[in-house]
C-alpha cells in the first residue's frame, strides 16, 4: 500500500482461530489458547504486511495469551521478537460477567429474560456482572488513544473481534446493535489513518484478511459454513482448473493475477443454492474479509468489458471459464449455450441469455486477439478458446 505522507497507520488485528472456537461458548476475559491454524493465520497476516502493508514500528496486544501469541507470530516476518510486544491492558475482550465461558445454551438456562434482552440489543446489552459491547469498545478506543498519544509511528494492534467490532461501529457512526455487521475473520485486520493531535483515526480498509487464507483448510471451512453441495464444489474445482489453462494460454503478463483468478473460481458459486447466488456469494466473501475476490465473483456472471483497455481482467477471465464449463466437463460455448438456453421460460430470460452469451463472445474475441499467433497448448481449454467457430 502507499503511505501517506501525512498520516501514520494503525493496523487492528484480531487474533487467530483459538481452540474452543468451534463450540457455541462465551468466550470473553477467559482464556483460550490458538490452535495450529490460528499460528497459520497469524503468519499469514505478517507476511502480508511484510509485503503490502506499511512498515510497522511498534507492536501492541491485548493481555490474553491468544492475542500475545498472535501479535508475536505476525510480528516475526516483520523482524520483530516476542519481547517486542507491548501489553496493554485496556484492549481485553468484553467481560461477559456471570456468562463467561458458558455455552449459548447454559446462559439461556441460567436467565432466559436476560438472554432475550441480548438477543434483542446485541450491543448495549449489558451482560450479568459484566460489560456490554458499547463499554468494551468505549474502553478499547480509550487505550487505543493513550497508545496514539504516547507512541509514534505505524502501528500494530491485536486484539479481539468484540471490542475491534463495537469499536469501529462507534467510529463510523453506526448503531451498536448492527456491530456483527462488521466482518472480522481469525487474524482479519482493519486498517486506520491517524492524522494525529485531536483528531479521529479513519477508517481505511475494514476487516479483511489475506487471499492466502483461501488454501484447501480454508475453502473447506467456507463450503462447510455455506452449505455447498458437493456437485457444486466439483464444479468450482474444475471452473478453477479451466481458468487456470486461461491464464497459462494468455501468457506471462497475466501471471500476476494467476491465483487470484483461480480463488475467485474456487469460490464463485459458494452461495448456489441461494436466490441471486452471485451477489449472496460477494456478500459472504466480503463479511469474511475475502474483499479483493468478493468483486471478481460480483461480476463473474456479468462483467462489464471495457474494450478500451487491452488487458483481459480477473471477472472476465472467470466468467469465459465458467461458461465453457459444465458441471465437471469442458464443454464448446455454443453448446453450453444451446443447452442452457432450453432451460429459459420467458421472453425476459431468453434476452437475458443471449446478451450472455454475447458477452461470452466478446471475452472470447479479447482473448484471442490477446493471444495472437502464439503457438496454442495442446491443451483441451486452449483448444475450445482458440479453435471453436
Amino acid at each position: 500500500m502507499t503511505q501517506d505522507t501525512r498520516a501514520r497507520y494503525i493496523i487492528l488485528m484480531r487474533h487467530g482461530e483459538r481452540t474452543c472456537s468451534h463450540e457455541k461458548r462465551l468466550v470473553g476475559i477467559v482464556e483460550d489458547p490458538l490452535t495450529p491454524r490460528g499460528i497459520q493465520q497469524a503468519y499469514m497476516s505478517g507476511e502480508w504486511l511484510k509485503k503490502h502493508g506499511p512498515h510497522i514500528d511498534e507492536v501492541f496486544a491485548s493481555p490474553l495469551q491468544r492475542c500475545i501469541d498472535t501479535a508475536a507470530y505476525a510480528a516475526e516476518p516483520l523482524g520483530f521478537a516476542r519481547a517486542d510486544v507491548q501489553v496493554v491492558d485496556g484492549l481485553h475482550e468484553i467481560d461477559l460477567g456471570r456468562w463467561e465461558n458458558m455455552l449459548l445454551t447454559e446462559a439461556q438456562a441460567d436467565d432466559p429474560e436476560a438472554y432475550a434482552a441480548w438477543q434483542a440489543h446485541l450491543g448495549r446489552f449489558v451482560f450479568p456482572d459484566g460489560e456490554s459491547f458499547e463499554q468494551s469498545g468505549s474502553r478499547f478506543g480509550k487505550a487505543l488513544d493513550q497508545i496514539r498519544a504516547e507512541h509514534d509511528g505505524n502501528l500494530l494492534v491485536v486484539a479481539h473481534a468484540g471490542v475491534i467490532r463495537s469499536y469501529i461501529t462507534q467510529l463510523r457512526g453506526i448503531d451498536i446493535d448492527r456491530m456483527m455487521e462488521e466482518g472480522l475473520n481469525y487474524a482479519g485486520m482493519v486498517i486506520l489513518t491517524d492524522r494525529g493531535g485531536n483528531t479521529t483515526p479513519q477508517v481505511e480498509r475494514r476487516g479483511f484478511v489475506p487471499e492466502e487464507q483461501m488454501d484447501e483448510e480454508g475453502l473447506a471451512v467456507l463450503y462447510r459454513k455455506y452449505g455447498t453441495p458437493e456437485q457444486v464444489i466439483r464444479h468450482m474445482q474444475k471452473t478453477a482448473q479451466t481458468a487456470d489453462s486461461i491464464v497459462s494460454l494468455l501468457g506471462s503478463g497475466y501471471e500476476g493475477i494467476r491465483q487470484q483468478v483461480t480463488r475467485a473460481a474456487l469460490v464463485h458459486d459458494l452461495c448456489r443454492t441461494k436466490p441471486d447466488h452471485e451477489a449472496a456469494t460477494a456478500a459472504a466473501l466480503e463479511h469474511e474479509g475475502f474483499d479483493t475476490i468478493a468483486p471478481i465473483v460480483r461480476l463473474h456472471n456479468d462483467p462489464a468489458i471495457d474494450t478500451t483497455q487491452d488487458k483481459i481482467t480477473p471477472a472476465e477471465i472467470l466468467y469465459f471459464a465458467d461458461k465453457i464449463t459444465d458441471g465437471e466437463e469442458l464443454c464448446p460455448l455454443r453448446e453450453r449455450f444451446a443447452k442452457s438456453r432450453e432451460k429459459c421460460t420467458s421472453e425476459e430470460a431468453l434476452a437475458q441469455h443471449a446478451r450472455r452469451f454475447e458477452r461470452a463472445l466478446e471475452i472470447r474475441a479479447r482473448i484471442r486477439a490477446a493471444v495472437g499467433t502464439k503457438e496454442i497448448p495442446d491443451d483441451p481449454v486452449c483448444q475450445i478458446v482458440m479453435q471453436e467457430s
